[in-house]
């Protein structure tokens, strides 16, 4: 006959045990619902989320870093990270790089702006009247700032990096990329700010 405290540690670790071993439904296809501005570069998922799940088992179980599941999952903060029950989130995507840039045009020159982990102060933002090539269509007719699209870029990401607009006015100044940001094209040029407001880096 088993003894009481032998049993009930025999139940822990076999309880302990499973959720050491626990594997996380993923794949190459997403089965649920996920943040409207994942990475859409995305090349794996963590799928069917449970109700105990946590950003950091997730950071575990795949290798990555907070940074990297936040950047790629924008709805998810370092902070505060809380994931959905039955929601599927990007683990893997392409190397993005982690210094903006962005690109200010005269008529006759134009140049790319690399600004550092400094904030770029507004001196350095030059009004424009033409746009860089190549851009998405019916980008605002006031652009005067403009940022190059890398694959794996998010929307959300793009507004975090450029201090002082929200993502309502990036969707107005860039109708392609649409509400949800599905439009947004690597390797093309989109307005990050218009004419009387200024673009920083932060």
């Amino acid at each position: 006959m088993i003894s009481t405290p032998f049993f009930t540690l025999a139940i822990f670790a076999s309880v302990h045990g499973f959720a050491i071993n626990k594997r996380f439904d993923n794949g190459d296809f997403l089965t649920g619902n996920t943040d409207p501005n994942v990475a859409s570069a995305c090349t794996y998922w963590a799928n069917s989320i449970g109700s105990t799940d946590t950003c950091a088992d997730l950071e575990s179980y795949y290798g990555i870093t907070a940074t990297q599941l936040t950047f790629w999952n924008p709805s998810l903060s370092i902070t505060n990270c809380a994931l959905k029950e039955g929601w599927s989130y990007c683990v893997s995507a392409p190397a993005i790089s982690t210094t903006p840039s962005f690109t200010s045009t005269m008529s006759t020159t134009s140049s790319t702006l690399l600004p550092t982990t400094t904030a770029t102060s507004a001196s350095d933002i030059t009004t424009s009247a033409s746009s860089p090539s190549p851009t998405q269509s019916g980008l605002s007719s006031s652009c005067d700032a403009f940022y190059y699209v890398k694959m794996g870029d998010s929307c959300r990401a793009i507004v975090d990096s450029y201090g002082n607009f929200k993502l309502n006015q990036f969707y107005s100044w860039n109708p392609a990329v649409k509400s949800d940001c599905f439009g947004l094209q690597p390797d093309y040029y989109v307005c990050i700010g218009v004419t009387g407001s200024t673009t920083v880096a932060s």
